[in-house]
């Protein structure tokens, strides 16, 4: 009876997690779509070309 209680708290804490992840990841998608999300990096070549 105790391992179905820990499993059931881990899977509902998991749960939980699991949720929050989703929103998250919601929340981002709908910004970048609006474009309130910064734009992405420019790229690293001059860096790499002064290094080299």
């Amino acid at each position: 009876m105790q391992k179905i209680k820990l499993f059931l708290s881990t899977l509902f804490t998991f749960n939980k997690v699991a949720t929050l992840l989703v929103i998250a990841f919601i929340v981002i998608t709908s910004c970048s779509k609006t474009g309130e999300a910064p734009p992405p990096p420019p790229p690293q070549k001059p860096i790499i070309d002064s290094v080299v």
